[in-house]
């Protein structure tokens, strides 16, 4: 079996964008290779070739069909002409626009009326880690923060959310809440959606979802929709305030402890300043996530390049979110000392109203001191299990003469430090690690032609600190918690190996913090290097 899973993982075949090596030299052109199907994950699952629903041509053999359908059809609609046909498509595009400026209109309306927030597009007090309204998704997968995909959306009612979604202002949210059957169990009392109060062992409701975005979307001339959704943040669901014809829930954002930690000291401090009657603990750090979360989406503009419907039809949706080179880095890492202060007070005001304005927030359990050390010696132990991994799969290529393809996305490797992670200096990687040669070969590809390299076109290869400055002003906890969660890709295809059980992509999401989730990649990984170093042996 070991053997079977490594020739599926060798050639390439994951669907994912990945790096053609010959004996660990990059070749000169750095060929990408991506896969001709692109899973495009909707109600109806599956893989599904993206030019097959995009384009409008059939082949020949239905242009025969038509023909004959053509003669036999009373339906006027079946013969029109190309033009009539794209006339009348606006004209409904036109009207199903007007349908749902109105629908948003209204339900303001009866928000401001109320003094309550009722428009199914998601929005957030700058101070609070809570958002009301937010329509959810709740479909038979889970997604993960800093992962981005191409959805096909057909059903009846999320076409309706979808549309009433993009109707709103921007940013468009959704939520993305993983239901085992998808719209099947959608009505089933065993997996309804009650209050935080209520759920204890009542309902088999998967609770844990990731907030999602529209980067962009377009209507098909059969009424579907297609989305390009990124991945944002954890939210725990407090309570549902809809259950059909979709799911409407408030949820609570989750930021990973370490990030929270970087703000709690701080906001303690605030809380005994302020006034004796805050419960110090909860209230500050219920102002600490809030912190965090104001920190993150001041960077998200960096951490999240937009991408286009239009664009996947030349392979540039890929699996995971890459950074935006062409982002104002003085507007994300500000170095001019003003603007930087304005940043951190920003900061501060946010966690100043939390405390005054927001319910307090539970701390979680075990909380610890913030650690980086162990954070980076985490970090730098999953790279040299990646290293390992693809070192053994060369040694067990069948065919050395031949390229073996080795599965490690070009986003992820823009993560890769130019040095040990432990430590703030630039410390060369154990001499016989290679994937920095991998990195720092696309990073100077990349420099030559920037819109060509990374899944295969219009997606360019970032290093994550390319805004390279003696400040190393991208946070070293962003980077290791987009890590945490993007080098599962690896292995979320892979069986029980040993004695470890799978850990499911629900598993991973449900992780509170950074160190968690490394911890539990680089035990991953050690089990998938010790079989495949046991079959090497074997040779």
């Amino acid at each position: 079996m070991m053997r079977a899973w490594l020739i599926l993982f060798a050639s390439g075949l994951l669907g994912l964008p990945t790096i053609t090596v010959r004996g660990f030299s990059p070749s000169p052109t750095l060929p990408i290779k991506l896969p001709t199907i692109l899973p495009v994950n909707g109600v109806i699952g599956g893989s599904i070739r993206i030019s097959s629903f995009l384009a409008s041509s059939r082949d020949d053999d239905d242009d025969d069909e038509e023909e004959e359908d053509k003669e036999e059809s009373i339906n006027p609609n079946d013969l029109e002409t190309p033009d009539e046909r794209r006339n009348r498509m606006d004209n409904v595009r036109k009207i199903q626009k007007s349908f749902y400026r109105q629908l948003q209109n209204q339900q303001q309306a009866e928000g401001s009326s109320t003094n309550d927030r009722t428009t199914t597009t998601a929005i957030s007090d700058s101070c609070n880690t809570i958002l009301k309204n937010v329509p959810l998704w709740r479909v038979q997968w889970t997604e993960l923060p800093g992962y981005q995909n191409l959805l096909n959306c057909h059903v009846a009612h999320y076409t309706h959310m979808f549309h009433t979604i993009l109707a709103g202002p921007k940013p468009w949210y959704f939520g993305h809440v993983f239901l085992p059957g998808g719209s099947e169990n959608l009505d089933n009392p065993d997996y309804q959606l009650l209050s935080s109060e209520e759920s204890n062992n009542k309902t088999k409701a998967t609770y844990t979802g990731v907030l999602m975005q529209v980067a962009d979307s377009r209507q098909l001339e059969d009424g579907r929709l297609v989305l390009v959704v990124q991945a944002l943040e954890r939210f725990q669901v407090i309570e549902a305030t809809q259950h059909t014809p979709y799911a409407v829930a408030t949820v609570q954002l989750c930021p990973d402890t370490e990030l929270a930690m970087t703000y709690y000291d701080k906001a303690q401090s605030m809380a005994r300043e302020l006034s004796d009657d805050f419960l110090h603990d909860q209230d500050a750090w219920g102002a600490a996530c809030a912190a965090a979360l104001e920190a993150a989406e001041q960077l998200r503009q960096f951490e999240y390049r937009p991408v286009l419907v239009q664009s996947s039809t030349m392979g540039a949706v890929a699996p995971l979110v890459n950074y935006d080179m062409d982002v104002d880095v003085e507007t994300v890492f500000p170095l001019d000392m003003d603007r930087a202060q304005a940043q951190k007070e920003r900061v501060g005001t946010v966690m100043e109203k939390h405390l005054f304005s927001a319910s307090p927030v539970d701390l979680p359990d075990n909380l610890k001191q913030l650690d980086l050390e162990q954070v980076g010696q985490l970090e730098h132990e999953v790279w040299l299990g990646v290293d390992e991994l693809v070192k053994l799969l060369y040694q067990l290529n069948p065919n050395p003469t031949s390229p073996i393809v080795t599965p490690v996305p070009t986003q992820m490797l823009g993560l890769l430090p130019r040095g040990d992670c432990c430590s703030q200096q630039y410390i060369p990687w154990p001499g016989d690690f290679k994937l920095d040669q991998f990195a720092n070969r696309l990073e100077d590809y990349a420099a030559a032609m920037p819109p060509t390299v990374g899944t295969y076109s219009k997606s360019p290869f970032v290093r994550y600190d390319y805004a390279d400055n003696p400040l190393k002003r991208y946070p070293i906890l962003r980077r290791a918690q987009r890590l945490s969660f993007v080098v599962w890709i690896l292995m979320e295809n892979i069986g029980p190996v040993g004695n470890q059980p799978v850990v499911s992509r629900q598993d991973i999401l449900e992780m509170h913090s950074i160190s968690e989730r490394l911890e539990a990649a680089r035990d991953r990984l050690k089990a998938i290097n010790a079989s495949l170093r046991r079959v090497a042996d074997q040779q």
